[in-house]
């Protein structure tokens, strides 16, 4: 019964009157109707919201353009009286890309997870403050040298290798926040903590 231009090219319209009229479950993708048509049922049969009737509800799913291309939606919905009829105000967004995204970055984060786990040298990601925030398990090491990793979480070089870390750890750690640049090439004797031989 309404809607605006931003529907319309949500949808793929060219005008508002192509929408008015349609029967909004088709355009949803068959395989989410039931779950959004239960929401809408719900709200309209005063089931939700469970608050107050101008409750704010939030429902995902995948959605049709006129075409019949497909678009992975966020919407939102309140109980609304048009015309003296209970009737649901809809937002509707576009997640598409942000969908995409997360599942780039969370492949992302398994690549680089499953590379950290497998190589034999130790990678540790330190805060502004230098203290760790992650430290490897690598293919090479012990399970002491894990828990010892582990151990370091929260503390700085200093605070676990003592003074002489100065001058080898922090100030690389240091540098890279400073210039943004990474450092290549360093090669330093292995230092232990001071209670370690």
């Amino acid at each position: 019964v309404f809607a605006n231009t931003a529907a319309a090219h949500l949808y793929g319209a060219e005008s508002i009157d192509e929408l008015i009229g349609i029967d909004t479950r088709n355009l949803v993708h068959p395989d989410d109707r039931a779950k959004i048509e239960t929401r809408r049922a719900e709200v309209l049969d005063g089931v939700r919201p469970s608050i107050s009737e101008y409750s704010d509800l939030r429902f995902d799913g995948r959605r049709l353009r006129l075409n019949g291309s497909e678009f992975m939606s966020e919407s939102r919905g309140i109980l609304i009286s048009w015309d003296d009829t209970p009737s649901m105000l809809l937002i509707i967004r576009d997640i598409s890309e942000r969908i995409r995204a997360e599942a780039e970055k969370e492949s992302q984060r398994l690549f680089l997870e499953t590379l950290v786990k497998n190589i034999p040298a130790r990678v540790t990601i330190k805060d502004r403050e230098g203290r760790y925030e992650f430290v490897s398990v690598g293919a090479n090491h012990s399970n002491d040298e894990a828990t010892a990793g582990g151990q370091l979480i929260g503390q700085t070089s200093v605070e676990v290798f003592g003074e002489q870390a100065n001058d080898q750890l922090e100030k690389y750690t240091k540098s890279v926040f400073e210039t943004g640049e990474p450092i290549f090439g360093i090669e330093r004797t292995g230092i232990s903590p001071p209670d370690r031989i």
